[in-house]
């Protein structure tokens, strides 16, 4: 099943947010589909 998620980078207090489409079973960190967007915190 796919899922829309926020995945995390940055250094901490500099955070970065990109929304991707992963798996739902696998972590979001490691592997995913596709990056839609990049937030910035």
């Amino acid at each position: 099943m796919l899922i829309i998620r926020f995945a995390r980078r940055g250094r901490k207090g500099q955070a970065f947010y990109d929304l991707v489409v992963a798996e739902k079973s696998k972590p979001v960190q490691k592997s995913f589909l596709k990056s839609l967007d990049t937030k910035i915190h």
